[in-house]
């Protein structure tokens, strides 16, 4: 009987490691932490021109999405979202003066849709005042003469570096439980003979 209380034993003590190593459902979820324009900020002529929003956890590229309006409603926003990380930017053009909206939709990490928005002024030229020479290499997204933009590899860096340790933790925990419950199996099944 006491060989059968060491592959109880066996199992249980392979069971309560695998429940300690491996993690317990977070109780709180992703936010965003930081939003350039922050909110009620004042941008110029001068400012660069994009909108950026910075998550307490990584986002998935697949399902980012940010729009800029202007005072009038129009959706100002050019080009594609760009995901690096736990960031999501978008560049916009600005036009008329006045109360701009910021937005943003994500999946963050854990999985759960995130949303909002921040409204900042510009106070730049409106669309028919002069404006300022801006020069063309300065924006987020420039290619680098071999037709790939520098935020997008950035991007495809940051999404392909994901931490595996607590899934090797979880294998290994695993494989412990497994092969101390075959082992225990065995020398029940050798002692019965």
């Amino acid at each position: 009987m006491s060989t059968l209380r060491t592959a109880a034993l066996t199992v249980a003590s392979g069971l309560v490691l695998l429940l300690t190593l491996s993690p317990l459902p977070a109780s709180a979820h992703d936010e965003m932490i930081e939003a350039t324009p922050s909110q009620g900020a004042s941008l110029g002529p001068d400012d660069p021109p994009y909108a950026a929003f910075r998550f307490s956890g990584n986002i998935f590229p697949e399902a980012a999405f940010v729009s800029v309006v202007d005072p009038s409603g129009a959706d100002v926003s050019v080009g594609e979202a760009v995901v690096a990380g736990d960031t999501v930017s978008r560049e916009f053009k600005p036009g008329a003066p006045g109360t701009y909206t910021a937005s943003y939709r994500v999946t963050s990490s854990d999985g759960h849709p995130i949303d909002g928005s921040v409204n900042f002024t510009y106070n730049g030229p409106g669309p028919s005042d002069p404006s300022p020479d801006t020069p063309s290499d300065a924006t987020p997204g420039a290619t680098d003469g071999s037709g790939e933009s520098d935020d997008a590899s950035s991007s495809a860096d940051a999404t392909t570096d994901r931490d595996y340790s607590t899934v090797a933790i979880i294998v290994v925990a695993t494989a412990v439980l497994v092969i101390g419950t075959a082992v225990a199996i065995s020398t029940l099944r050798r002692r019965r003979r």
